[in-house]
């Protein structure tokens, strides 16, 4: 009685740029798990097209016949052993994640094949991606906090009450400005570490 293959599947939310020599890494990655590989190429112009390695590193990437989504996968038993990487140029308001990764296989393969396709995204990684992290909507929520925070400030500071002393008030001001400097902070940290 054969075991059933364990599987994993992912999305990276992380920006990429690939170069040549990113590809042929990746593609080195594919062929080494299976013998085959299958190389999958939506262009912006609305054709797909299935091309060998060597096809690929040539690609005019132009911008009307621009890579939409790539797709690199195994190309052996699809029901033991799989292996497939696909990125995407764009995703559709943030749900699709630009990286998706499918390993199906044993455990020790999983976590081979994961760690060796992690290190290979590192490589590729631009330094600008956590810019490119940045959520819209939590970064508009943040900021009606913040907001929210500095009108309930003004109107209690403007509300009237009975006279208190000047050093008081500033203490006041004082101890307000650093809870929405750390709220600020905090909303920050979340909204980059998204």
């Amino acid at each position: 009685m054969s075991r059933a293959p364990a599987s994993y599947t992912a999305g990276i939310n992380r920006s990429f740029l690939l170069k040549a020599d990113d590809l042929k890494t990746f593609c080195e990655i594919v062929k080494s798990y299976d013998e085959g590989i299958e190389i999958d190429v939506d262009c912006a112009d609305g054709v797909n097209l299935k091309l060998t390695e060597k096809q690929l590193l040539t690609f005019p990437n132009t911008k009307s016949r621009q890579i939409d989504a790539l797709k690199l996968s195994s190309s052996g038993d699809q029901n033991q052993k799989e292996l497939s990487i696909l990125f995407r140029r764009t995703g559709w308001l943030g749900f699709f994640s630009p990286i998706r990764i499918s390993i199906k296989g044993s455990e020790d393969q999983l976590s081979r094949y994961r760690q060796k396709i992690e290190d290979a995204l590192h490589g590729c990684c631009p330094w600008y991606d956590r810019l490119t992290r940045i959520d819209a909507i939590s970064s508009l929520f943040g900021l009606l906090a913040l907001f929210t925070v500095v009108c309930m400030i003004m109107a209690f500071l403007f509300l009237p009450d009975s006279k208190p002393s000047e050093s008081t008030r500033m203490q006041l001001l004082v101890q307000l400005f650093i809870i929405a400097v750390v709220v600020v902070s905090l909303l920050s940290g979340l909204v980059l570490n998204y």
